[in-house]
């Protein structure tokens, strides 16, 4: 990242991002990456609603990693400038993750955010459509994610 804009948060998708929904566990990794990551930024959830997902959290041991949650029917960008809002976060300053271009992706980079495709599973053939849904940077593993996310020393 550019010296000149440090990253202070991260805005984590939930659902095939964070967690395999098939195996309904959190991917490989995933909760040692939350607990180093929390350490160092502000990380938070936005991702779309489903059934007791706020409750999921807890009982996966995730909870605490983040300053909030959020779920949303869709995901806009006025719904995520509204979390910016809320939290005094700085687009230029965080990075939105996630699996979807067309979703996550797409409204992280509309309000000026950098954004991290964590292409794996099944949405990892998928191609970006419109400019917006281009990610800054593509990573195919949670390990390559916590690679890109954490400072080089």
């Amino acid at each position: 990242m550019n010296a000149n804009t440090p990253l202070e948060a991260i805005i984590f998708d939930f659902n095939r991002t964070l967690f395999d929904p098939v195996s309904f566990r959190l991917y490989p990794g995933v909760q040692n990456m939350l607990e180093d990551l929390r350490q160092l930024y502000r990380l938070f959830i936005f991702s779309r609603m489903g059934h007791r997902r706020d409750r999921l959290l807890v009982d996966l041991g995730i909870a605490d990693c983040f300053e909030a949650s959020y779920f949303a029917a869709k995901k806009t960008s006025e719904e995520l400038l509204r979390i910016f809002a809320t939290h005094g976060l700085q687009p230029a300053h965080t990075y939105v993750v996630g699996d979807l271009l067309a979703d996550e992706l797409r409204v992280g980079a509309q309000v000026g955010a950098k954004t991290v495709w964590l292409r794996h599973g099944i949405f990892s053939g998928a191609q970006a459509i419109l400019p917006h849904e281009k990610p800054t940077y593509t990573v195919s593993t949670i390990e390559e994610l916590h690679g890109l996310l954490r400072p080089k020393q």
